[in-house]
């Protein structure tokens, strides 16, 4: 079975000849609904599906057929361990049983990666949690997530979590631990780890345990990923580092000739003007990744009454009296 008609049958774009091919096909075997089943969880997630080219679904399929063997080897270790539990030391048990667990869970991570260059990947987790996902991000989450809510990320994130006292959230980074009930809150991994919290509180933590720092609104951590020590905890206007997820840009203390750049390194222009006419002030900015040439040249008007004139490459300003 196509594994991009078993997409269309999961998001209903299919015509009726395919729908009928792919329920015959569902329950042709047991490994065949198991494999459509966990397909469909992997779709679940809003708006992943375009981000996954036909490659990747056809190797997220060769992933399921070998996960469904490897549970029905899982699932003959479990009834061997329930036959020996009547002779064998309940120790010896307890251990086999966690071994078996830690095996099983060997499977269970799915990951959504964001691949689209200067593009947001937006989605929400089945608890409502809401993700923002920047470019080469990924995030890896469990089957069991509403039991277990862990997430592990690489690159950055911003996370508007649901609130659940019984369920704590935890983001998991490969230097660091964040532990979380309902708040909202960007991590950037690397060389050093940054979280910086928008709302709420988040505790950090090492990845043994070892609690580093609780963090209030408006502070912003890093945490070296050599040593596991919080290497700075400062109060910070989080917008700056935060507004990435709306695909917009906010530019504290910018001045004239900053923003001038700014508008010829984007839209490949010279701007022609004076500076001495705009003097030394300095400006708060905040515009989208999108913006036109034109729509950047208003947004300088309004900071500074300009009147401009666009040229081919070359950009006129004069400002006005």
């Amino acid at each position: 079975m196509s594994p991009s008609k078993i997409l269309e049958f999961i998001n209903r774009r299919c015509d009726a000849d395919t729908a009928v091919e792919v329920r015959a096909w569902i329950t042709r075997s047991d490994e065949n609904r198991a494999e459509y089943l966990r397909l469909k969880q992997l779709c679940a997630l809003k708006d992943v599906h375009r981000h996954s080219g036909s490659f990747e679904i056809e190797g997220a399929t060769r992933k399921f057929h070998t996960e469904i063997a490897q549970r029905r080897h899982v699932g003959r270790l479990r009834r061997w361990v329930y036959a020996a539990s009547s002779v064998a030391a309940l120790l010896a048990v307890g251990l086999l049983v966690i071994g078996l667990e830690l095996y099983s869970e060997r499977f269970e991570w799915h990951t959504v990666a964001n691949t689209t260059p200067d593009e947001v990947l937006r989605f929400t987790l089945d608890d409502g949690t809401k993700i923002f996902l920047r470019h080469g991000a990924e995030l890896s989450f469990r089957e069991n997530f509403l039991r277990r809510r862990n997430v592990r990320l690489r690159g950055e994130a911003f996370f508007d979590v649901a609130s659940d006292p019984i369920h704590p959230f935890v983001v998991q980074t490969p230097d660091l631990h964040i532990r979380v009930l309902g708040t909202a809150f960007d991590v950037i991994t690397g060389d050093t780890t940054v979280a910086i919290l928008e709302r709420g509180r988040i505790v950090l933590e090492t990845t043994t345990g070892k609690e580093l720092a609780t963090m209030r609104p408006g502070q912003r951590a890093a945490v070296d990923g050599a040593t596991g020590r919080l290497a700075s905890l400062e109060q910070v206007q989080t917008g700056k580092y935060t507004s990435w997820r709306f695909n917009h840009k906010v530019y504290d203390g910018i001045s004239f000739a900053e923003i001038v750049r700014l508008i010829e390194e984007r839209h490949g222009v010279s701007i022609v003007y004076d500076p001495a006419a705009f003097g030394n002030t300095a400006y708060r900015l905040v515009i989208n990744d999108d913006e036109t040439l034109e729509q950047m040249l208003e947004i300088l008007n309004l900071i500074s009454p300009v009147e401009y004139t666009i040229q081919g490459e070359r950009v006129f300003l004069k400002k006005r009296p």
